[in-house]
């Protein structure tokens, strides 16, 4: 009985955790931060003011900025119980330090302009020494600098619509279905056709007078029979 009590206790102390801790379990990737981003960058802390870090911006790989610097929340994204965003812990940006943003308006008080996107470190990669280190798939990963901007700007462009560009006064026509194709048969005539022939005419039949020649032996027969008899 007593360890049923203890498991009920487990249960009730775990549950309210269980939904952040799913949440905290759905990782996201380099692809789907870039997708899900208005603005990646890499960019450069000039200023601290209060709840915003203030960036110039080194590289810019998805989105326009119209006025630099950028105004960022100088606060990490957390996850609440029920899976929506809060606020982490602060003054998570130093002076000087080199990042790689992903961005998106904020949507907390303050008046930050920007906020990273995803919780914890996935939504800002620290750059230190032209290299950058990230979570991925469960591991830890480093790549150059200049490799991870090339793929990110790969990711952005994967997800932009292409256009085909007509000369000048061309429009795009429809292009007509084409016909179905439709089977034909050639007659390839017979090499050598076979000889029909008409089927033998019909002999008269003898059977018919052997028949008569019998009929009469026996009348005459029987007749010569009848006479001798008188």
């Amino acid at each position: 009985m007593r360890w049923i009590w203890g498991c009920l206790i487990i249960l009730i102390v775990l549950l309210p955790a269980t939904p952040a801790a799913a949440c905290s379990m759905i990782e996201p990737t380099l692809d789907s931060l870039t997708q899900q981003a208005d603005l990646v960058v890499v960019a450069t802390v000039s200023n601290i003011d209060g709840d915003q870090a203030f960036f110039t911006i080194d590289t810019a790989i998805k989105g326009s900025v119209a006025n630099e610097p950028l105004s960022v929340l100088n606060y990490t994204i957390g996850i609440d119980p029920s899976c929506r965003s809060e606020l982490g812990s602060g003054n998570h940006f130093a002076e000087g330090s080199k990042w790689v943003l992903f961005l998106g308006p904020n949507q907390f008080d303050g008046s930050a302009v920007w906020q990273t996107i995803s919780f914890g470190d996935y939504g800002a990669l620290k750059v230190e020494q032209d290299q950058v280190r990230y979570h991925e798939h469960s591991q830890e990963q480093t790549q150059a600098l200049a490799d991870l901007v090339g793929t990110l700007t790969n990711y952005s462009m994967a997800g932009m619509a292409t256009a085909t560009i007509l000369p000048a006064g061309q429009t795009a026509e429809p292009n007509a279905p084409k016909p179905m194709p439709t089977a034909t048969f050639d007659v390839v005539p017979i090499a050598n056709p076979p000889q029909t022939t008409e089927p033998p005419a019909k002999q008269p039949s003898n059977i018919a007078w052997v028949l008569v020649g019998i009929g009469v032996l026996a009348g005459v027969g029987a007749l010569i029979g009848w006479r001798r008899s008188q």
